[in-house]
């Protein structure tokens, strides 16, 4: 965006936004306590300029993209999004950044059709999420740390916020001009009369928001806002880092791409330390499968020697294959060994902890069992043997998730 355009509707949205609804200065960094009590049923949103702004800014991307508003996609972001904007109205967090000023938002959700990896918010609780996004989470849990980021951008007013902070350019326009500005926006009229200032568009508006990004600051917030955000709802807070550590994977490996929510400010280690420090100060386990799904163990149907088998695997690593024995079919036990994989691997399981009971014929792991005899001898293996396999692929689940996350599970 030219600065000068960006001056010159940051110097608009200032004058528009320093007024609450009732034509007092709002208070900056408001705390939440008061904020909340000051968010009457009487307050009207009717005519707050953030909301004002968020509309003409949402009928720009109307106009410039497929924006789906119904159908199965719309529905399952609409069902997460309105339970995390019930929270942010009922449980309000402090603002690092921004304003903790509770404004009760009515919250709209809109899918873009666009293979991007992207999300945005708009000044009033307009959320958008594009396709290509709801492709590249694993769960509801990932989109619902999404949803959460950009309500904390749009509940803690940042984009309003980072525009007082151009206030510098309200110094070279004079309130004629505001207020020629202000009703030609207020027409829906795209074009300005030249005033020494480039044409200024509806769409520029919207650009702040969608093109610029957020500041380091912002975004920080908005990270923690939303994982603080999640532990009232039924989501689980260590979805913000599972997406962000794949994000960044997938940033490194696809370089200069349009990542939306995180543009300007990609995921960081630093923004990743930071959600791993929300982690460990709300002491929540990091149980990975129980988020991303494509870490669960997987069984599979396969057939040895003509007799119906399954094999189990993680993230295409055998661990094991399993047959049919002591009146449980081979999926049955299957199941019972993929659901005791995941227990045991999201909670640190190390390969030395997989062992042979030769008495009793099992692999034991921390006493639970994965194996036994019958699986091994299918394998032409004996239980030492079927044993030392599957420690061997615990290694390898331990060495991929290590690369995936940086971090030992």
């Amino acid at each position: 965006m030219n600065v000068k355009v960006f001056a010159f509707a940051a110097a608009l949205v200032c004058a528009l936004a320093g007024f609450g609804a009732n034509g007092n200065a709002a208070p900056e960094n408001q705390p939440p306590a008061k904020a909340a009590a000051e968010a009457t049923p009487a307050y009207s949103l009717k005519n707050d300029p953030e909301v004002i702004i968020g509309e003409k800014a949402a009928a720009e991307e109307a106009k410039q993209a497929k924006v789906i508003t119904s159908g199965p996609l719309w529905e399952r972001v609409n069902r997460i999004g309105q339970v995390i904007a019930a929270a942010a109205d009922k449980y309000p967090i402090p603002a690092m950044f921004g304003s903790s000023v509770l404004k009760p938002f009515h919250y709209t959700f809109h899918v873009v059709e666009n293979p991007d990896v992207n999300a945005f918010s708009l000044p009033g609780g307009f959320i958008y999420v594009n396709t290509g996004l709801l492709k590249f989470v694993h769960s509801d849990d990932e989109l619902a740390a999404v949803l959460a980021h950009e309500i904390g951008h749009a509940d803690h007013h940042h984009v309003i916020t980072l525009m007082r902070e151009q206030k510098k350019a309200q110094a070279i326009l004079t309130p004629i001009q505001i207020a020629a500005l202000a009703m030609i926006l207020s027409r829906g009229n795209n074009d300005l009369p030249r005033t020494g200032f480039e044409v200024l568009q509806g769409s520029e508006l919207y650009g702040i928001a969608r093109i610029n990004g957020y500041s380091v600051k912002a975004e920080e917030d908005a990270d923690h806002t939303g994982m603080m955000l999640l532990t009232h709802t039924p989501f689980n807070p260590v979805a913000m880092y599972t997406f962000m550590v794949r994000l960044a994977t997938y940033e490194r490996d696809h370089g200069d791409t349009n990542l939306g929510i995180y543009r300007d400010h990609p995921p960081t280690p630093q923004r990743i330390r930071a959600a791993l420090a929300v982690i460990k100060q709300l002491d929540l386990p990091i149980r990975i499968s129980q988020v991303d799904p494509t870490w669960q163990a997987q069984v599979k149907p396969i057939s040895l020697d003509g007799k119906p088998a399954v094999q189990i695997s993680i993230k295409d690593i055998v661990i094991c294959d399993m047959v049919a024995e002591g009146g449980q079919t081979a999926e049955q036990r299957g199941t019972t060994t993929a659901k005791n994989l995941n227990y045991l691997v999201d909670r640190d399981l190390a390969p030395y902890e997989v062992r042979a009971d030769t008495e009793a014929g099992k692999v034991l792991a921390r006493g639970i069992t994965i194996a036994d005899k019958a699986d091994a001898d299918a394998a032409n293996l004996t239980i030492k043997g079927l044993a030392n396999e599957i420690g061997a692929a615990i290694v390898q689940v331990d060495q991929r998730r290590q690369m995936e996350f940086g971090v030992p599970q």
